[in-house]
């Protein structure tokens, strides 16, 4: 079985698909484009606008624009972080941290197209950036790992909107 540090090595990880490749981006926000205010989740509670908010935080923390409580364990830096990079199917109606829940310590949600365009932002940053600051429950993440969660994360939820 091959250990992380092996599978980075391999270029592995760099394949696999993540905000840093334009590519992927462009993907992603041409699923963006087709979200709608009125589009109705698969599953869970949030509306469209409050996952828009709830993406942006999430990315936003990793550039270090907001923080967010510290709650990682060994169990979340290990086990958690190699379920949330490598895509391992996420439970439907897991819950995240307060700081990331839209419209309570989470960012606010506006209009549509302001929390869309803000989104759109942030993930243009994650592909600029160099530097991030540490997950609130992974830790320190490497500059591909951020990438590619953030990837993993809008995916799921866009997937959670039928897009």
């Amino acid at each position: 079985m091959f250990s992380f540090r092996q599978l980075i090595s391999t270029g592995f990880l760099t394949r696999m698909k993540s905000l840093k490749d334009k590519k992927q981006i462009e993907a992603i926000l041409s699923r963006l484009d087709r979200l709608q205010e009125s589009t109705v989740p698969r599953w869970g509670i949030m509306t469209a606008n409050q996952m828009l908010c709830h993406l942006s935080d999430q990315l936003r923390c990793a550039l270090g624009e907001k923080n967010a409580k510290d709650i990682s364990n060994w169990r979340l830096r290990t086990i958690g972080r190699y379920w949330g990079l490598w895509n391992i199917p996420i439970p439907k109606g897991i819950r995240t941290i307060p700081e990331m829940h839209a419209g309570s310590r989470g960012t606010k949600v506006t209009t549509f197209e302001n929390d869309l365009s803000m989104l759109k932002e942030h993930i243009t940053k994650m592909h600029e950036g160099l530097i991030f600051d540490p997950h609130p429950a992974f830790g320190k993440l490497s500059v591909k790992q951020w990438n590619r969660l953030g990837w993993v994360h809008i995916d799921y939820h866009l997937n959670q909107f039928g897009l």
